[in-house]
């Protein structure tokens, strides 16, 4: 919250400091032949932020792949306390009186994120893969 604040309160600073800048515009009849280190630094740039964030998606992927395993491992330990115990126990004992319906709750959770990251990683992937290719041409 205090970034996008200080955002906006440095925004018009910049606004009105470019009044005292002289701005240049970019007009096609001033630049006949394209420059193709301008264009090759640009299309760097691009694959440098998708790559960065290709990176971050990544290590999302891997902390909720981490988080899924410990998650269905919870489920697990739970279920198998409950077929431990004795016919009685078992009967006497309500799902709802466990710690099973909140770790029920948090696997499905974990396996939306898991979902949404696996995706976003693959998106990312798939055009850091296109820029790279167009900025090697």
């Amino acid at each position: 919250m205090s970034d996008s604040h200080h955002h906006q309160s440095t925004q018009p600073q910049q606004q009105q400091g470019s009044f005292n800048r002289p701005v240049h515009h970019f007009h096609p009849e001033d630049h006949h032949q394209e420059d193709s280190s301008s264009m090759s630094d640009s299309g760097d740039a691009k694959v440098a932020k998708l790559q960065a964030a290709t990176d971050k998606a990544l290590f999302d992927l891997v902390q909720c792949q981490q988080n899924l395993q410990e998650s269905e491992n919870a489920v697990q330990v739970v279920k198998g306390l409950l077929r431990e115990l004795d016919e009685e126990e078992q009967q006497r004992v309500k799902v709802a009186d466990t710690k099973l319906p909140e770790l029920l709750a948090l696997l499905v959770a974990a396996k939306d994120s898991h979902v949404t990251a696996t995706k976003r990683y693959e998106t990312n992937q798939r055009y850091l893969e296109l820029y790279k290719q167009k900025a090697a041409c």
